[in-house]
């Protein structure tokens, strides 16, 4: 029978620990609380004030004034968060960034002593814009492109979470890119539809009055789908029907039968790179509409 293990055994080395001590130690070898920059500031204060949104306050001998625009800048980045997609959150966004602006324009105003309500107007918007370039924009482009985003939809803002073409079987809500194209009389405009999977490469489908058929599976016929005919989904393309969702100008009725088809297919049959994401149903608390 194997002894138990003393309570004080010392804890092994985990594989990191020596990339983690050489990294301490090299902070500790450098001179970051002994290099001094313009305005009394050394270097970890001028990284912290460039990152968190007032605390060059609190370096400034303006505790309170940094306690206010740190807590105003946290309450508003919760309402973006949250509210993600809404007019509200685009404000609280548009707050924090002036917010984080004022830290920057503070920051300068130190060094370089603009004098004149003029110059501090000036270097108040250039804080601005500089802030907005160099943080917030790529930040909010990450963010959509590989976490959330807000997308409008039909009318409707839905919050989309991109994901990869694999991701994707058949019986998933996605959100798919529609091309611009059309017909002489018919004209599709570009933008994005929601639908609903229902068949992938491979599959057959066979139309018949009142129902439609995926291989040998019987379902109810959707709102403008054709009385008969076949299709084969082709290889790398998905079987949708979206028509609900997309901006068709004209009467599709009204086509020749040959044109009508080929705009039907070309509509229903979409490749697979032309998915860009799941809409959520939930964000937060927050039911979330999805058509």
């Amino acid at each position: 029978m194997r002894p138990p293990k003393s309570a004080y055994y010392p804890p092994r080395a985990r594989w990191y620990g020596r990339f983690l001590s050489s990294g301490q130690s090299l902070v500790r070898r450098l001179p970051l609380e002994h290099l001094r920059l313009p305005g009394g500031f050394n270097l970890r204060q001028f990284l912290l004030a460039l990152a968190v949104p007032g605390y060059v306050f609190f370096v400034l001998g303006r505790a309170r004034f940094g306690q206010i625009v740190l807590g105003a800048y946290g309450f508003w980045f919760l309402v973006a968060l949250v509210w993600l997609g809404s007019s509200l959150a685009n404000l609280a966004f548009g707050l924090m960034v002036a917010l984080h602006a004022m830290s920057w324009a503070s920051l300068l105003e130190v060094w370089l002593q603009p004098g004149g309500w003029q110059r501090r107007l000036l270097l108040a918007l250039f804080a601005a814009l500089l802030v907005a370039t160099i943080v917030y924009l790529p930040a909010q482009r990450y963010i959509q492109s590989h976490l959330v985003a807000p997308l409008r939809v039909g009318g409707a803002t839905l919050l989309v979470a991109p994901t990869r073409e694999l991701s994707v079987r058949p019986g998933a809500t996605a959100i798919f890119r529609v091309d611009a194209g059309g017909a002489p009389g018919l004209r599709i405009r570009q933008g994005f539809m929601v639908a609903e999977i229902l068949g992938q490469s491979g599959d057959r489908i066979r139309f018949r009055k009142g129902h439609y058929y995926v291989n040998e599976q019987i379902r109810m016929a959707l709102p403008q789908m054709p009385a008969d005919g076949e299709w084969v989904v082709p290889e790398n393309h998905w079987f949708i029907w979206p028509f609900s969702g997309i901006g068709i100008q004209g009467n599709l009725s009204a086509l020749d039968p040959i044109t009508a088809h080929a705009t039907l297919r070309g509509l229903a049959l979409v490749p697979k790179s032309a998915v860009i994401g799941r809409p959520l149903r939930w964000w937060f608390w927050r039911k979330l509409y999805v058509p």
